[in-house]
């Protein structure tokens, strides 16, 4: 089947708000095979709550079938593609494993945290019963009602807008997709939805009030999906910075917690070894 792709451009530029109107998205979906998908990328730490509504209800507007994906874990520059299409979308399990069958596209994806169904649906942000109510009541972006065009610029020059200052309220408001697009009698992508969005906090607390005040999210994160290591990584992460700074103490006690708490994984009691294996510094008053 057919797949087009809009590239990430910056809808605060001149003209490109022209991109996200309905006439576009008509022009694309009479360019798709049957079966075809068109990806919508859209920048949220350039967009404002209400663009985004608006370029939500015109997307579905065109594609009665629409979901959005999370491109990556980075709430600096959180960035979601819109995925449309003229038919339902679902997936049989295993279908990564179908789909993927050259062992060096294999291990590329895996480096990219993208080695199976779980984490290549994981990044599933929201569903269609979750857009449709995210774009309820919101006008279209139409060639002769350019919202975009306008309001976009408006918001690109403001100084005072957090990166993740649209998308952590969304996630907070819409909760996690109840339509998995495949079955998932294990709760495995549900758990690593939930320990995902639980992720995406932490890093939004983070960089506002500092790793104390996240740290709680970061351990709920590793603890609450066997598949998401997200979590783990980074509450070793900052074991380790400790570990490195004044607070040796501090550090081996999130090092030993991450052990007992997820004891499948080896990483955290390694470094507990390693780390008796030198003189440990006390920590400074």
């Amino acid at each position: 089947p057919g797949w087009n792709r809009s590239d990430l451009f910056q809808p605060g530029r001149d003209g490109a708000g022209l991109l996200y109107t309905q006439e576009h998205f008509e022009a694309v979906r009479d360019h798709l095979l049957p079966g075809g998908l068109f990806a919508q990328w859209l920048p949220f730490y350039q967009l404002d709550a209400f663009s985004i509504r608006v370029i939500v209800a015109t997307f579905q507007q065109v594609f009665p079938h629409s979901l959005a994906f999370l491109a990556n874990n980075n709430m600096r520059y959180p960035a979601v593609a819109l995925i449309g299409s003229m038919q339902p979308l679902r997936y049989p399990r295993g279908y990564f494993e179908q789909r993927v069958r050259v062992p060096t596209l294999h291990e590329e994806l895996s480096q990219l945290l993208l080695g199976d169904d779980v984490r290549l649906f994981g990044q599933l942000l929201f569903d269609q019963a979750q857009l449709t109510a995210l774009a309820s009541g919101a006008p279209l972006n139409t060639d002769d009602q350019p919202r975009i065009l306008y309001e976009a610029p408006r918001f690109t020059y403001r100084r005072d807008a957090l990166p993740f200052g649209r998308l952590l309220p969304l996630i907070a408001q819409l909760g996690v997709p109840q339509d998995r697009l495949m079955a998932d009698e294990d709760g495995l992508l549900g758990r690593y939805l939930l320990a995902r969005n639980t992720y995406l906090r932490a890093m939004s607390v983070h960089m506002v009030d500092g790793v104390d005040a996240a740290l709680a999210d970061y351990k709920q994160s590793a603890i609450l999906s066997e598949n998401f290591t997200s979590g783990y990584a980074h509450v070793v992460k900052i074991a380790l910075t400790k570990i490195q700074g004044e607070s040796v103490s501090e550090g081996r006690s999130l090092l030993e917690w991450l052990r007992d708490a997820r004891p499948e994984i080896p990483a955290a009691q390694r470094l507990i070894d390693r780390l008796d294996n030198r003189p440990l510094r006390a920590d400074h008053p």
